[in-house]
């Protein structure tokens, strides 16, 4: 009996020492820098702390908010981009008037032969393969348009020049001869010369002055315009300006090219010059 008594005092003292040791032990790992930061971690890994949570919240709902502002912003670009596409075509027509508008006020200025008018008229119709000898108008006899009849177009300086007569009138459209075909011709003048001379198409860009004196005393650029001695224009109506001067020891004549007005601009209309007596 006294035997188990001291067996079993000997087993709860080293069960009481292992206890203490167990104790130390854990106070040492409570104060302990290396185990306390693998402690953290752990805590950090397996419970993440409340401002960790708080800026994982924070940083969706920005990017969500990001996203639909960039959503808006794309919903407002397109927006813009119709209101610009409108805002252009209501410039576009504002100018298209705009020019319009100063057109036809020019118009009440242009220089025209007196007890004659102008009648406007697009241009429908010009071939390639023609394009210095024919073009065909949108006006023609029920707009009162005769055969012979001058027809001129209008120049930067807003006044007019020759670019040929009617030659086959129909209903409603109107056969053109331009000055520069090759069966044209009409009788001119050197602006500010007694010089009178006759000028033909060459079916080329260009004129032919015929006629001209090798003694006459002409300038590159200087003006030709419709004469006196013309059947189908009024006088001095612009024709072109001359282009080249060739003089020849032989003959009597010098050899004159002519570029007319009407090849230095873009023609979409036209002007059939009307005497009132046979428009009305």
């Amino acid at each position: 009996m006294t035997k188990n008594n001291d067996k079993f005092n000997k087993d709860t003292n080293k069960v009481f020492f292992v206890l203490i040791l167990l104790s130390l032990l854990f106070i040492f790992a409570r104060i302990s820098q290396p185990v306390s930061i693998l402690r953290n971690l752990t805590y950090h890994f397996l419970m993440p702390s409340t401002q960790f949570t708080s800026d994982s919240f924070s940083s969706s709902n920005k990017f969500i908010t990001n996203i639909s502002n960039i959503f808006h912003i794309y919903q407002e670009n397109i927006k813009l981009h119709q209101q610009i596409v409108l805002l252009t075509e209501q410039l576009r027509d504002y100018q298209s008037v705009t020019e319009e508008n100063i057109k036809l006020k020019n118009l009440l200025s242009i220089p025209i032969p007196k007890k004659t008018e102008l009648l406007f008229a697009n241009i429908i119709i010009r071939e390639p393969s023609q394009w210095y000898k024919w073009l065909i108008i949108s006006k023609g006899q029920i707009d009162g348009i005769k055969k012979d009849m001058s027809v001129v177009t209008i120049m930067k300086d807003n006044k007019i020049c020759v670019i040929g007569k009617t030659a086959e009138v129909y209903d409603t459209t109107t056969k053109i001869a331009l000055i520069t075909n090759s069966l044209f011709a009409v009788p001119v003048q050197i602006k500010n010369s007694d010089i009178d001379c006759l000028i033909e198409g060459t079916d080329s860009e260009y004129l032919k002055l015929m006629h001209v004196p090798q003694s006459s005393k002409l300038n590159i650029n200087d003006e030709i315009v419709t004469g006196p001695l013309s059947s189908v224009f009024s006088q001095d109506i612009p024709v072109g300006q001359i282009a080249e001067i060739t003089k020849t020891p032989y003959g009597d004549y010098a050899e004159i090219l002519v570029l007319p007005y009407i090849q230095k601009q873009r023609i979409h209309e036209v002007a059939v010059i009307i005497p009132k007596e046979e428009n009305n």
